[in-house]
């Protein structure tokens, strides 16, 4: 059928396309045929025919199918293959149209053997449901349109080897987008570096500071020694005459001429040693 169909054409239809057109037309007319949906019996044929039965699709594929109830008066859906039984995993999603529920779609996953003790294989299903109910009474057997497909496992292998043996500097290019990305996120990164550095050298220029202006000047250290200095020297060469025996008053006057006897004596000899106050020995 592909053959009819012109140079290009895709079929990816989206979820409320899929229910609001094909299965809405399906339902209300059994003759209703379309070249991307085929007609099959879902539990007589094994997911990794059903390729060769579609009307069209490279990677997936699109069928209607009626939905076999396991039990007559139950609503339990029979599922299973001869090879495998396909099983329902997670909740079903809501399909709107607008702000209108119009069907729900399950995702369901193939198993080989037998339940509870099957072997999880990659093939998909994606079965859509209408959820309106039809002016018409329906029958136990019901239609519904699914999306069939298979992952492949062994894509995920490659890219989890490849992972593994890349170098961090091809990560860090794959994860930034190119060459230029990662040359600026690695400026941009030693910007970030250098920020940081000066910030700690300017904390601790800043507690240096503060600890040298807590500590006395220097200045004043010196000044306050080379006065220590200067007070204990006066303090040798200094007289306390308060202790010292003092004679007649006489004694310090001459009677013939009536003048203090202080001013005929040579003047006392004067302390040859003198302060060096450029000497570098202060203590």
């Amino acid at each position: 059928m592909e053959e009819n169909l012109p140079p290009g054409f895709r079929f990816h239809p989206t979820d409320e396309e899929l229910i609001t057109y094909y299965l809405s037309n399906k339902v209300s007319d059994f003759e209703f045929t379309t070249k991307a949906v085929a007609d099959v019996d879902l539990n007589k044929c094994e997911p990794w025919d059903l390729p060769a039965k579609a009307s069209m699709g490279e990677k997936e594929w699109y069928f209607f199918s009626l939905r076999d109830r396991k039990y007559p008066t139950g609503l339990r859906t029979n599922r299973a293959t001869e090879a495998g039984y396909w099983k329902t995993t997670g909740k079903d999603k809501e399909i709107l149209r607008g702000n209108v529920l119009v069907g729900m779609k399950k995702t369901l996953v193939f198993y080989r053997g037998r339940a509870p003790k099957g072997h999880k294989t990659n093939w998909v299903m994606h079965e859509y449901r209408l959820e309106n109910k039809p002016a018409f009474k329906p029958t136990k057997e019901e239609w519904v349109i699914c999306r069939v497909f298979e992952k492949s496992s062994t894509v995920k292998k490659c890219e989890q080897q490849t992972t593994r043996a890349v170098s961090p500097e091809i990560m860090l290019n794959d994860q930034f987008g190119g060459d230029d990305e990662l040359s600026n996120f690695t400026t941009n990164n030693e910007l970030q570096q250098q920020q940081q550095q000066q910030h700690y050298n300017n904390m601790n220029m800043n507690m240096i500071m503060s600890n040298l202006q807590s500590l006395p000047n220097i200045n004043s250290l010196l000044l306050t020694a080379l006065q220590l200095r200067a007070s204990a020297h006066n303090n040798n060469n200094h007289v306390n005459y308060s202790f010292m025996h003092m004679p007649p008053l006489e004694h310090y006057f001459d009677t013939s001429t009536s003048r203090p006897v202080s001013e005929s004596l040579p003047p006392p000899p004067m302390d040859d040693q003198t302060f060096n106050v450029e000497s570098n020995n202060i203590w």
